[in-house]
């Protein structure tokens, strides 16, 4: 009896704990669910940085950067525009490496170089505009990335441009630089180094002791946490000194007293790396006010008199390393750009981002020109996909020329007509690198074989053959993993025979799946390629489709597969689909995760 009255006692402290613990259980997944509603919008925050989300500090359009000191949050928004590509420059989507045949030019430089907020598009900016003067003015096809940075110094752009700028292979690379280290002398105790005035980022970001990343995996502790810290603010900033904590007094005796030293030094090491990456230097010094101008700068006006004078004190740097180099320097005359077009000391408004465009376009010519004496880069054309017709003709007259046995150099020109017409056209490709890899260019070789790569070849193969004679090659993604509510590009590989009937008839569907939970990228069939171009296939034509798919914010985290397959549009009915690969309704599982999560 007395064992029998134990066991009783065990049994219902079993059957207590276990409903305590299942109640917790069934809180703890409440307060998952309706932790987006109901902690405060700070404390969410604050356990997001917590949990190591960098993101979530506010920071305006910079981003912090371990090795970089800051950059700018890709794909920043402001006026209702775009202002920031996805590697963070104030120019469209470029790729990695530049296409064959394209000139690619660098523009780097402070804040009168990225042009932001001064105009409100990145087509207004120097850069963008000394593009189309260029384009126009050579018949070349040539691109211009702003990597502008503001409040950037010579310390800034060489770091910009060791750990990042340079991977883009540019051909020449334009420095707008002499201001902001000129700002840099009149700050007291001045140091080459500039941690005089540069103390780094200045923020309250939260550092987790070992335990609380753990804890916070309960969403109930998340909740509290989130309520707890709703007062914390994560606000940050550049940790950079303003000359306003001095008095004028004191910025101009400094300026008087210290030499560019660290300018100097920044800047003959930034032109050695770019010669040594085989790109042209060239020198645009920074463009101020006149000082009655800078006299009626708001609250810099002043300091007009130190701004100057620093200014002026780089004035001989830039002189003495574009002399030691041999570099092209340009020189805007005195009062090239009228004292109306200054919106401040320095910055200027559209008109004077022509002007300083223009003068720029016609220094860069000659150097254009010493570049291409043997014809590597190609004439400016329409949007590939314009006239494949006009460079299959323009090819077979290539392959002319290399049976004639004519030399390299005209083969590689007759190459480049053909990618002026159609830059896609996958044979010219081909031979073109190969001539390339005969002349032992590894710049020009990486520009094809990268292209070729993007252009033609799926990171994932995922060989399937769908209706009439559709083939499906492959997919590359961007990024395998992104959160609820974010967006990540796809890319799908198809070879589709003519005419263009099949294409008309047929959508594809794109289903990512985890268990019960799905999102879909259901969109028609080689959405966005010209249908002239499916129509007249002189050669085997790859199709690469790129799509931007957007994750709902309300799906669930977890790791879905890709599955695929057409339907016809007519009767909704889906196609047969041959493949090794995994199938299941007339779909095929492409072979890759793509995880979600919060």
């Amino acid at each position: 009896m007395r064992v029998f009255s134990m066991l009783k006692r065990v049994l219902f402290r079993m059957v207590l704990f276990l409903l305590a613990a299942g109640l917790v259980v069934l809180a703890d997944y409440i307060a998952g669910r309706l932790y987006p509603r109901l902690a405060p919008a700070s404390g969410q925050a604050a356990v997001a940085s917590l949990l190591g989300d960098e993101e979530g500090k506010q920071t305006g359009y910079f981003l912090q950067h371990p090795y970089l000191y800051y950059t700018y949050r890709p794909s920043y928004q402001a006026f209702n525009a775009v202002q920031f590509n996805t590697r963070g420059h104030r120019s469209a989507e470029v790729t990695q490496l530049p296409e064959p045949g394209v000139l690619r030019i660098l523009a780097i430089g402070g804040s009168t170089t990225v042009c932001f907020p001064y105009v409100k598009y990145f087509s207004e900016a120097w850069p963008a505009r000394l593009e189309a003067m260029l384009r126009q003015k050579t018949g070349l096809g040539i691109e211009v990335i702003n990597a502008g940075l503001h409040d950037a110094n010579s310390a800034d752009l060489l770091l910009h441009y060791l750990f990042r700028n340079r991977y883009l292979k540019p051909d020449m690379v334009v420095m707008h630089v002499g201001g902001n280290d000129g700002v840099a002398l009149l700050f007291n105790d001045y140091n080459p180094e500039y941690t005089h005035y540069t103390h780094g980022w200045r923020n309250t970001s939260l550092a987790p002791r070992p335990w609380e990343r753990r804890l916070l995996q309960s969403n109930l502790i998340k909740l509290g946490y989130a309520w707890w810290l709703r007062q914390l603010s994560l606000a940050a900033n550049l940790g950079r000194d303003d000359i306003r904590s001095l008095s004028p007094e004191q910025c101009l005796n400094n300026a008087r007293v210290h030499e560019p030293e660290g300018f100097e030094r920044n800047l003959d090491l930034l032109v050695r790396t770019v010669l040594q990456d085989k790109a042209v230097p060239v020198l645009f010094p920074f463009v101020w006010a006149p000082l009655p101008v800078c006299r009626e700068a708001g609250g810099y006006g002043p300091y007009a008199e130190a701004l100057v004078c620093g200014f002026e004190k780089d004035r001989p740097v830039l002189k003495k390393i574009g002399e030691k180099y041999g570099l092209t320097t340009v020189w805007l005359p005195t009062n090239a750009i009228p004292d109306s077009l200054f919106v401040d000391f320095c910055h200027v408004n559209s008109d004077g981002e022509t002007i300083k465009a223009r003068y720029l376009a016609d220094a860069l010519i000659p150097v254009i020109q010493a570049l291409n004496q043997d014809g590597r880069y190609r004439r400016a054309g329409s949007p590939a996909g314009s006239d494949k017709r006009q460079a299959d003709i323009l090819y077979r007259t290539a392959l002319e020329k290399k049976q004639a046995g004519e030399p390299p150099s005209q083969q590689r020109a007759a190459l480049m007509e053909v990618l002026t017409e159609y830059p896609r056209h996958e044979p010219a490709l081909q031979d073109l690198l190969r001539l390339w890899q005969d002349a032992k260019d590894a710049d020009q070789v990486a520009r094809v074989t990268v292209c070729l790569k993007n252009w033609f070849q799926p990171a994932v193969p995922a060989p399937a053959a769908l209706a009439n004679g559709i083939l499906l090659l492959g997919v590359t993604l961007d990024r395998t993993a992104c959160r609820a509510g974010e967006q990540f590009k796809i890319t799908y590989f198809w070879q589709c025979p003519p005419p263009v009937a099949p294409a008309d008839a047929f959508t594809v569907f794109v289903h990512f799946v985890a268990g019960a939970n799905r999102f879909q990228d259901d969109h028609e069939f080689l959405a966005g390629i010209p249908r002239g171009d499916l129509a007249f296939q002189p050669f085997p034509e790859t199709f690469a489709v790129e799509r931007i798919v957007s994750v709902p914010a309300a799906v669930p985290p977890g790791e879905y597969r890709l599955w695929l397959g057409l339907y016809n549009r007519a009767t909704g009915e889906r196609t047969g689909v041959r493949t090794t690969l995994t199938t299941r309704e007339n779909a095929v599982e492409i072979p890759v995760v793509i995880r979600i999560d919060r």
